[in-house]
């Protein structure tokens, strides 16, 4: 019975362990002798193939010792998986031929050799794990499937969405050159404010405004001139509209001196006539009051050969009603080309009519390119036929001061502006005729002039 009982708590503890084929090949014997004839019914063994161990041997034997001892791991505390039994043989089965060895393992079956030899081989249990599925996407909880064939959700809209306008003004030329240069700038002006922070006011860059201007002019003294103009300028909501960007094609010259003169007087200078350029700038508005204005400029003109120009402009309002305006303004500024300059200029208005405008002005410059002071003085009376049509008619002088002909020219003009398209396409028509000269030696002669010019307005502007 303790023979027993020690056989039976050592295939307990095998079974335990998982060491379940070693524990079915080592104590099947064992219980062969304490279950009798009953369980060696259940499994027969053949007497050329069972182990050397229990009722195989005759009963005059010397008792066997412990058929198993169970063998304590120090470091555990418990009760090894490893049985060794007395009556089996000490060393390793010999190895099966035809078969290669491999090192056992607590999931591999036990040798062939310590099988019960019958007639039915036991069945070979699979003890590999099956392989496992892919696992799946994790559901979200609260989240609902989409279909495939679900709509898609559309993005936020870009900026050129948002500026898109109906082109719905007829569907002419001009029309689509208007709606593309509108859409274009507010595009641009909600790029530049998006520089300086969210959210972009979008309001304020459909109000962006600007012109593109063509004209031909032809006189008597310099023969054909074309120019080309173009101006758009930007603010920025994001910094209080204290910063403003202009980009544009003009006269470097009246540009950097703030001597940007219209299509009429500009026309009739010949002297000052210089190849238009591409500028761009940034500008900043100190506070100030209505009064008194000054805004810093920085900007850089030309393409293939930039020149940098800073300005400082200064506005005051000396004296204003509701008939009289008198303006004065100041501008210092540096350039790569002309290096430091300063322009001063007056302005007086008198409002005569309810049609008629009475304007003087005079402006002039010096900057260490130029020799002695560089002036113009005009008369302008502006009349407003309704309708957005009207007539300008302007006397002027000028000339530039130690010169060998400091009197350049002098004479008259008359300017009609019509509405050809009211709102997107303005004609104005010029004649004159003045008196110029660039050489005391020639003799003064009169010089007959004529002109055209088409102007497209993009933009909305505050004032609409």
């Amino acid at each position: 019975m303790r023979t027993e009982f020690r056989a039976k708590t050592a295939c307990n503890g095998a079974r335990g362990l998982f060491v379940l084929l070693l524990g079915f090949g080592l104590c099947a014997p064992v219980g062969l002798r304490a279950e009798g004839a009953a369980a060696a019914e259940a499994i027969p063994i053949s007497p050329e193939s069972a182990p050397d161990v229990g009722s195989t041997r005759p009963e005059t034997s010397p008792a066997p010792q412990d058929d198993a001892r169970e063998r304590t791991d120090p470091a555990e505390g418990g009760i090894s998986a490893d049985l060794q039994f007395d009556d089996a043989p000490a060393t390793e089965p010999p190895p099966v031929p035809g078969a290669d060895a491999a090192p056992a393992t607590a999931d591999s079956p036990p040798p062939a050799d310590s099988l019960p030899a019958s007639d039915e081989v036991p069945p070979v249990v699979d003890f590999t794990e099956p392989p496992r599925e892919a696992p799946g996407p994790v559901p979200v909880p609260g989240a609902e499937a989409v279909p495939d064939d679900a709509p898609q959700v559309p993005g936020p809209p870009t900026r050129r969405q948002l500026c898109a306008k109906p082109d719905d003004r007829g569907g002419t030329v001009v029309d689509g050159m208007q709606v593309t240069m509108e859409e274009t700038t507010c595009t641009a002006a909600l790029w530049l404010d998006g520089l300086f922070g969210e959210p972009r006011n979008l309001d304020t860059a459909r109000k962006t405004s600007g012109f593109l201007e063509s004209s031909v002019n032809w006189s008597e003294f310099k023969d054909w001139d074309q120019r080309t103009r173009f101006r758009v300028r930007f603010k920025v909501p994001n910094l209080k509209n204290r910063v403003s960007a202009v980009f544009g094609r003009d006269n470097e010259n009246d540009v950097v001196r703030d001597r940007a003169e219209g299509f009429a007087v500009r026309s009739a200078l010949p002297q000052i006539a210089e190849d238009d350029s591409w500028l761009a700038g940034l500008g900043y508005s100190f506070p100030g009051t209505e009064r008194f204005k000054t805004d810093f400029r920085i900007g850089a003109a030309g393409v293939a050969h930039p020149r940098v120009y800073v300005q400082q402009r200064a506005r005051y309002i000396a004296y204003a009603d509701d008939e009289d305006l008198f303006y004065l303004r100041g501008t210092g500024f540096w350039t790569s080309r002309q290096g430091f300059g300063v322009t001063a200029g007056v302005d007086y208005s008198h409002v005569l009519t309810k049609t008629l405008l009475l304007r003087v002005t005079d402006v002039g410059t010096v900057s260490e390119k130029t020799v002695g002071l560089d002036w113009f003085s005009g008369i302008i009376l502006y009349h407003n036929l309704r309708e957005e049509r009207a007539m300008a008619y302007e006397l002027l002088i000028r000339g530039q001061t130690d010169e060998p002909e400091p009197l350049y020219e002098y004479g008259g003009r008359v300017v009609y502006r019509h509405p050809f398209m009211p709102k997107r396409l303005y004609v104005e028509f010029l004649v004159g005729y003045s008196w110029p000269r660039d050489d005391p030696a020639e003799k003064r002669e009169g010089s007959a002039q004529a002109g055209i010019s088409l102007e497209i307005p993009f933009g909305q502007r505050e004032d609409d």
